[in-house]
C-alpha cells in the first residue's frame, strides 16, 4: 500500500483551487504585468501615423531585468537553450517592443552573463 500523495492547492481570489506555478511561469507573469503597465494608452490613428516605425527605442530597464530573470530560469531548466515555444510566448508579450532576432540575441547575452555571474559568485564565495 502506497502512501497517499497530496497536491498542494492554493485558493485563488475567485475561490477556485489552482496548483502553484513554476518559477519560470511566475517570472513570465511578472514580465507580462510589467509590460502591460509600461504600455502607453491607446492613441488615435492620426497620432500613430505621425510616429514613424523607423524610430528605435531601447527596452525599459525594468522590462530588461524581468526578461533577464526569465532567460536565466529558462536556461537553468532547459539544458539546450530556449525553446521555440518560449520564444513565441515572449514574442506575444514583447512583440510590440522588440523584434525576434533582437530578442534571441538579447536572451543569449543575458543567459551567458547570468551564468558567468553565478560562476563568479561561486569562485569568490559570495552568495
Amino acid at each position: 500500500m502506497q502512501p497517499c500523495k497530496q497536491q498542494r492547492l492554493h485558493t485563488a481570489k475567485d475561490g477556485s483551487n489552482v496548483r502553484p506555478k513554476s518559477s519560470l511561469e511566475k517570472a513570465i507573469r511578472e514580465l507580462e504585468k510589467m509590460v502591460a503597465e509600461s504600455r502607453p494608452p491607446a492613441v488615435d490613428n492620426q497620432e500613430a501615423d505621425n510616429s514613424s516605425q523607423g524610430v528605435k527605442r531601447r527596452l525599459p530597464r525594468e522590462i530588461k531585468l524581468k526578461l533577464a530573470k526569465v532567460a536565466r530560469i529558462a536556461a537553468s531548466q532547459a539544458k539546450g537553450g530556449i525553446s521555440k515555444e518560449l520564444l513565441n510566448r515572449l514574442m506575444s508579450i514583447l512583440g510590440h517592443l522588440i523584434q525576434l532576432t533582437t530578442l534571441k540575441r538579447n536572451l543569449k547575452v543575458m543567459i551567458s552573463m547570468g551564468l558567468s555571474a553565478k560562476q563568479g559568485e561561486r569562485m569568490t564565495g559570495y552568495n
